[in-house]
């Protein structure tokens, strides 16, 4: 892949990290298949002419992306983090000192508990990324035995 295809490639996945609303997005909201940003930012590491700051954004980067997950495990994930922020919304809303803390725990738990925490999701998602950072010490290994 030429560099000016990579650069197009990862700015544009850039974006969709940027626009990314919850801890994790839907795989269909990337602008190329995981695979092919991958390897964009893979050459990139190995070829770009990159500095430390630089560098240490696409580590981050290729890590970052095993965040986007198929549609249908984002729904679990996405209930889970609107129920965390309507609690929020609702501690907000009390006026200070008109708290009553046992009210609002209990209505929070109510509505948590109607959603089970997506723990096997975020289980695939933190595997898949130990992956990855195993594939970038390997590029760290490739990228030095280059530069002699």
């Amino acid at each position: 892949m030429d560099a000016k295809s990579r650069q197009a490639i990862i700015s544009a996945y850039g974006k969709a990290l940027q626009n990314r609303a919850y801890s994790c997005g839907k795989e269909s909201d990337l602008p190329y298949p995981k695979n092919i940003i991958r390897q964009a930012i893979a050459e990139e590491l190995l070829m770009g002419n990159l500095d430390e700051k630089e560098h240490n954004a696409f580590e981050v980067g290729f890590i970052e992306l095993e965040s986007f997950i198929p549609d249908e495990e984002f729904k679990p994930i996405k209930a889970w983090e609107d129920n965390l922020r309507k609690g929020q919304e609702m501690i907000k809303e009390k006026p200070p000192g008109k708290i009553d803390q046992k009210n609002l725990v209990d209505e929070l738990a109510k509505m948590i508990s109607k959603m089970p925490f997506p723990e096997d999701t975020n289980k695939r998602v933190l595997e898949r990324m130990y992956k990855r950072l195993e594939q970038i010490q390997a590029i760290k290994i490739l990228a030095e035995i280059w530069k002699e």
